[in-house]
């Protein structure tokens, strides 16, 4: 089995079918015939051409395959601005997930900082009440030596 293309009647893609290995060609899809109405006289009508499927395979590079029925040929069926359209990248928005990380990430980081702040200031005070400290003890009877 292989896959072959299914398209409208310009030849344009529309959907893949799968065919035997040795089917190789165009081949026309045709609409279903009307029935006719009881009582009248049945005349032959020619059946429509819906589609055609198409057991060749497609080049690699074309955005939407277009059957050229002239050469025989696959081409390509968009416009070069449409492709282009196509290729360039599209910006992406955040979804609201990704939004509240970022806040989050954001207030995680203010929230370090201040917590690093208030260390900073503790530690400030820790040093100045060790050196108060020493000066009291200093000023001490005994020098800050220890009495028994």
């Amino acid at each position: 089995m292989k896959e072959a293309i299914i398209t409208d009647t310009l030849g344009v893609f529309e959907e893949t079918t799968l065919v035997t290995d040795d089917v190789i060609g165009v081949f026309p899809i045709y609409g279903p015939l009307p029935h006719p109405e009881e009582g009248s006289a049945e005349v032959q009508q020619e059946p429509k051409i819906t589609g055609y499927r198409i057991a060749v395979g497609v080049p690699p590079g074309l955005y939407r395959p277009k059957w050229d029925f002239e050469t025989e040929s696959w081409t390509e069926a968009l416009t070069p601005e449409e492709i282009e359209e196509i290729i360039k990248p599209q910006p992406q928005e955040a979804t609201e997930a990704e939004q509240k990380i970022a806040a989050l990430e954001i207030a995680l980081a203010v929230q370090t900082e201040q917590t690093f702040t208030a260390l900073d200031a503790v530690a400030t005070v820790f040093e100045q009440l060790l050196s108060l400290q020493d000066q009291f003890a200093a000023m001490s009877p005994g020098g800050g030596e220890p009495t028994a």
